[in-house]
């Protein structure tokens, strides 16, 4: 009998840290009768994801893979199904439990289609599914997700992006709706995020103890998700806008990779704040929500610490002048041939020129301090 714990996240939850524990410890997992998948993600499991969205949606994992064409897609499910299948089959006759972890499956499925189609994929080889499902405060979500936002490409320099309250991305009621709707309620263990209520203030700590982990035999592993300082994220964003996130020139791309490395060793946060009367506007559109599911899912106890005060009355706006950061970055671009890139540089310093001997010296010795 084997019954299988999948955690959904949410997104900015510690995944990326679970991911990485359960990952470094698949070894000992297994003595303890626990398997941590390899098929779908070595680290994070959102093949699951993929497998599970409708064929007319694509993320940038689906553009990465090459499955932005339906008919691709639906041969990799064909495919990913034999090997999903083979491994669970494959497995130790010991283990009696499976862990499977992707927060994609909660930011990606936002359909009861697409959810059953992850529950039909999986239900054939368990007998008692259970969902874990993290749940961050809306607000400090929003600032977290930020910092990801602006890593991947995007340049909207709203930190409360969508303001939407029935994005399904924060509605947790309809996540939760959604999800027990097919999967069943019984199925459903939501928990709360928050440093406070969290097992010894840890998400592995409090994982384990929500999945019956013995974390005397394992290795703890180190926060993996790394927040960049106020001024980096506007850095990058202001690169953003230079150079589209979807810039098909791939050495402009592993630029962006070597930036973001770079400020996460030697500029990590403190990261952006919003101010204290935009935190809290944002968080009061899902009070709704919020008391639906503490009365539904948390015998009405309150769902989120609502202490606001690590937030500053008036945000510190990052001060950069975009025109200081054209010489660094106007060089990559033209010698790189981004598509009309001096009429995008114009915009931020018209009568600087690009590409001089000057320049390019200044890019190699940028690049050269970083160390990478």
């Amino acid at each position: 009998m084997k019954t299988l714990l999948l955690c959904i996240g949410t997104e900015k939850t510690g995944t990326t840290t679970l991911q990485r524990f359960l990952h470094v410890n698949r070894a000992p997992l297994e003595r303890q009768g626990i398997a941590y998948p390899r098929s779908p993600g070595l680290t994070n499991h959102r093949a699951l994801a993929i497998y599970a969205m409708a064929g007319d949606r694509v993320d940038d994992a689906i553009r990465a893979a090459g499955l932005q064409e339906s008919f691709r897609r639906a041969q990799w499910r064909v495919e990913f199904r034999e090997i999903f299948g083979t491994e669970l089959a494959r497995l130790d006759h010991r283990v009696s439990k499976v862990i499977l972890s992707s927060e994609h499956c909660q930011s990606r499925l936002v359909s009861i289609s697409e959810i059953q189609r992850l529950h039909d994929l999986l239900h054939p080889y368990f007998d008692r599914i259970e969902i874990l499902v993290y749940l961050r405060r809306q607000d400090e979500l929003a600032v977290s997700r930020y910092n990801t936002r602006i890593k991947s490409g995007q340049i909207c320099s709203d930190v409360f992006y969508p303001r939407d309250a029935k994005s399904p991305y924060y509605d947790y009621r309809r996540l939760l709706d959604h999800w027990s709707a097919v999967f069943g309620r019984e199925a459903l263990r939501p928990r709360v995020f928050d440093r406070q209520r969290l097992t010894e203030g840890s998400i592995i700590h409090d994982f384990a103890t929500a999945a019956g982990l013995d974390l005397s035999m394992l290795k703890l592993t180190e926060d993996r998700n790394c927040s960049l300082s106020a001024t980096a994220l506007e850095i990058l964003r202001i690169f953003n806008q230079l150079v589209p996130a979807d810039t098909p020139v791939a050495a402009i791309q592993a630029l962006r990779r070597r930036y973001i490395r770079y400020f996460e060793q030697w500029h990590p946060g403190p990261r952006r704040r919003p101010s204290r009367e935009s935190a809290v506007t944002f968080y009061r559109q899902f009070a709704e929500s919020n008391a639906a599911v503490a009365r539904e899912w948390f015998d009405d106890r309150a769902l989120f610490n609502e202490d606001f005060s690590h937030y500053p009355e008036i945000e510190e706006p990052a001060r950069i002048d975009p025109s200081a950061l054209i010489p660094i970055f106007g060089p990559v671009i033209e010698k790189l041939g981004h598509a009309q890139p001096r009429s995008r540089l114009s915009d931020h310093a018209p009568d600087l020129e690009f590409g001089d001997a000057n320049d390019l010296e200044q890019l190699a010795k940028l690049l050269a301090s970083l160390e990478l």
